[in-house]
């Protein structure tokens, strides 16, 4: 790590990105930053990821960034395997008055536990692989939008690029779940869910939906629950894509949990919650809101016999099973 001085250094840098008036007094030091933003435009306009973006906005968004932008921003660009980001690290190196022969690990050690902004438009679901990784997936829900594919990454919490990048879906992820440590589910609103080995970063099975997904939960035996889109909740085996149905709701099926090995839970726009054995596909019991307008946005298993769930109105309630 570095001395506390050079610690004041890097908060001045980002200082004074973000006092514009600052940085517009001082119009030597703008052109210089103005043709530094100019080479990082160029290239994530290659990268096809910012091109709606002109070069006055992309210099305008170089000058108000702070330095953990800046380096994220690299990042992103040496995942995309691009070698000119080594000039990038030594620019940003100066600015932060850090010593070059470090770059790396400095840079590094400074940044590690900010935001991981790899994602373009929302992230939608996180799930942990084991005690050092997770993986995110996101994407954008509007129509309109030139980047509507999800996308999937998987970290390690001691490095900052991601692992893997992961693509294949063509409309935005919702819900990922961890099958095992080297694989995952998604599901999609392109009304699909993919099957992923993590260690290639391919994509093993797609299972066909009849409706959008909107989450997916992995049980025991190489299966998962999925619902969205619909009243029913769909059991899948994920080796050969078969699956069977859970009928019992009367409206939209907006999440599901495991319980322990045969059983599941459920909230729906319905008001209820339900409880399933996935073996014979049965609800052996019912939860009904007390407020029948009071939607069950989501729910999850405290142990084998409580659930907590919540709903659009702010309440959480905790119940026995």
């Amino acid at each position: 790590m570095f001395s506390s001085k050079k610690r004041d250094q890097a908060a001045s840098i980002g200082d004074l990105s973000r006092r514009s008036g600052e940085v517009e007094s001082r119009s030597d030091d703008k052109s210089k930053k103005l043709n530094q933003a100019a080479s990082i435009g160029d290239l994530s306009r290659r990268s096809g990821e910012v091109e709606s973006q002109t070069n006055d906005d992309i210099s305008l968004l170089w000058l108000k960034s702070t330095p953990s932008e800046r380096f994220e921003l690299i990042q992103f660009q040496k995942l995309q395997g691009y070698p000119e980001t080594e000039k990038w690290e030594t620019m940003l190196m100066h600015e932060m008055g850090l010593e070059h022969s470090q770059e790396e690990n400095v840079l590094f050690e400074f940044f590690k536990t900010r935001e991981r902004k790899y994602h373009f438009g929302k992230v939608w679901s996180v799930c942990a692989l084991d005690a050092n990784r997770f993986a995110s997936a996101g994407g954008v829900l509007h129509p309109e939008a030139d980047d509507k594919n999800g996308t999937i990454f998987t970290w390690d919490l001691n490095s900052v690029p991601p692992l893997k990048k992961l693509k294949g879906h063509t409309s935005h992820i919702q819900s990922i779940c961890a099958l095992d440590g080297n694989r995952i589910a998604s599901g999609s609103w392109d009304k699909t869910i993919k099957i992923w080995n993590l260690e290639n970063g391919e994509c093993i099975n797609t299972l066909s939906n009849d409706s959008l997904v909107s989450c997916v939960c992995a049980l025991e035996g190489n299966r998962i629950a999925s619902a969205g889109g619909g009243n029913k909740i769909k059991i899948w085996d994920v080796e050969n894509g078969t699956h069977k149905e859970l009928e019992g709701h009367t409206d939209e099926v907006t999440s599901v949990c495991k319980l322990d090995s045969n059983r599941i839970a459920s909230g729906s726009v319905d008001s209820t919650k339900k409880i399933w054995d996935v073996n014979n596909g049965t609800c052996v019991r019912t939860l009904k809101s007390k407020d029948t307008k009071r939607w069950i946005q989501c729910i999850c298993a405290l142990d084998a016999n409580r659930i907590v769930s919540g709903d659009q109105f702010g309440l959480i309630t905790i119940e026995s099973v």
